[in-house]
């Protein structure tokens, strides 16, 4: 089942009598993903142990609570927070409320930990809408935000262009297009072939060696390919990159630029080649 139609399906058992069920008898008789395969449900819960590791590895103690938003294989780690002793309120996000990072944001309240991954690059002004966030920050709170990273100058180029060539099409033809594209990946992936380059610093192009397929996709063109998921997962991932219009990236130091501007400390700062992670806190001086 295709995400569009999964998405189109959950819009229209929200909004019917009974749609909850409704949902229920469709994924077990007819999608056939209930029951949950035990195989399948020890794995996310591996996941899900790993995650509460990575949070033990950043963090001196657990949260008193946790809010988890939306449903599916996310729960996994709600279940394994609420063992661990933690409060866990589950919001269902079609019923949660709807803000915009632009506005003001101030009858939310405070929060002692703000995590806002993927997101702001998606608003009309990033910058504006972290202002927004750090408000909310209660005065030992801390923020931790991920971004998209301009890359290099012909990656850039064609994500951009691709971008604007398919930001009129429909979904069904811009996913065409991203089926394209993943054909490209996968087949520069199974070529399994390895290249080593030289520098070329006016493109941003470190030395190294590389697989084909990442070396084309750190530099010149995203082709996501990952064989460990499905085509239609592949696709989607693609598509997800692509038709977003507002999809802003951004340099470290403009980042560390938000946050001094904003009185912040930086606690800690990741950059790879797909995005930046930064976290800080009040500067209590």
């Amino acid at each position: 089942m295709k995400f569009y139609s999964k998405c189109l399906a959950h819009h229209i058992f929200s909004r019917i009598p009974f749609g909850n069920q409704v949902n229920y008898l469709v994924q077990r008789y007819i999608a056939k993903s209930l029951p949950v395969d035990d195989d399948l449900l020890n794995k996310r819960l591996l996941e899900a142990d790993q995650h509460i590791e990575n949070y033990r590895s950043l963090f001196n103690k657990f949260p008193r609570n946790m809010y988890e938003f939306g449903s599916g294989w996310d729960l996994c780690l709600a279940l394994r927070a609420v063992s661990l002793g933690i409060k866990v309120v589950a919001t269902d996000i079609k019923y949660g409320l709807k803000k915009d990072l632009m506005s003001d944001l101030n009858d939310l309240g405070k929060f002692d930990f703000i995590y806002c991954q993927e997101v702001l690059h998606h608003t009309l002004d990033p910058k504006h809408s972290f202002k927004n966030l750090v408000q909310l920050m209660d005065d030992d709170g801390e923020i931790a935000i991920y971004v998209y990273k301009q890359k290099a100058p012909i990656r850039e180029f064609v994500d951009d262009y691709v971008r604007d060539r398919i930001s009129g099409l429909s979904y069904e033809d811009a996913y065409k297009v991203s089926e394209q594209i993943t054909a490209l990946g996968k087949a520069l992936a199974d070529t399994k072939i390895k290249i080593k380059v030289p520098g070329v610093d006016l493109l941003e192009i470190d030395p190294g060696e590389y697989d084909l397929q990442r070396f084309i996709y750190h530099f010149i063109m995203k082709c996501f390919w990952n064989p460990e998921l499905s085509q239609n997962d592949n696709v989607v991932v693609n598509y997800d990159w692509y038709h977003p219009q507002l999809c802003t990236r951004h340099t470290i130091d403009e980042i560390k630029g938000w946050f001094d501007d904003c009185g912040l400390v930086i606690t800690q700062e990741c950059v790879d080649y797909y995005g930046i992670t930064v976290r800080g806190k009040k500067n209590s001086h």
